[in-house]
């Protein structure tokens, strides 16, 4: 990914992701690897609606219906590693994540989405355990209750921004930081 990123910096481009919503939901990435990108077009369809999609757009066959694969070793596939086909992966994931069966047993979502209930006790836990892959990465700092930031009116200058903690907020949207920072190799907090 450092590669990736050498490059896009250099031409002031965007490294683009393929993780689709499936593996995104399942943890299925390595941080900072595959799941290290600055957009994923993909990233809110299930993997049949990228099949889909790829119909759509005249990909040829072949490479539609490859077995996916993280291509770690020979033989590898995606289904084998997950325990399950993505037909099935995509229908538990979206019961569970869409909570369109609300908080039910795992038996009453296996049963509306016609799958095993270990699948669905396996990706249930599997979601949870990765969970903090699809988290900012925590920052020492200040209290939650100090984010209030303002424009720089001192300065005039809006350029120092901070990005927000919550993962509630626009990741790609900062805030300013407050008039102290504006000259971090001079300023100190007040």
């Amino acid at each position: 990914m450092a590669a990736c990123y050498f490059v896009a910096n250099a031409d002031d481009r965007l490294v683009v992701g393929t993780s689709n919503r499936t593996e995104r939901l399942l943890g299925y990435f390595t941080k900072h690897g595959d799941g290290g990108a600055d957009v994923f077009p993909l990233g809110e369809y299930d993997k049949g609606e990228v099949r889909a999609l790829a119909a759509h757009l005249g990909v040829p066959e072949p490479i539609r219906e490859k077995r996916p694969t993280a291509g770690f070793w020979d033989g590898q596939t995606d289904e084998a590693d997950l325990g399950a086909p993505y037909e099935t992966l995509d229908e538990v994931v979206a019961a569970l994540a869409d909570g369109a069966v609300g908080v039910r047993a795992p038996d009453t979502v296996a049963e509306t989405v016609d799958a095993d209930p270990d699948t669905v006790v396996t990706q249930a836990a599997r979601i949870r355990r990765t969970g903090h892959k699809r988290e900012r990465p925590p920052a020492p700092g200040r209290p939650e209750a100090d984010i209030d930031a303002t424009a720089d009116t001192a300065s005039g200058d809006p350029s120092w921004t901070r990005w927000p903690r919550s993962s509630a907020t626009v990741w790609n949207e900062p805030t300013p930081m407050e008039s102290w920072s504006r000259s971090p190799a001079t300023s100190t907090p007040a």
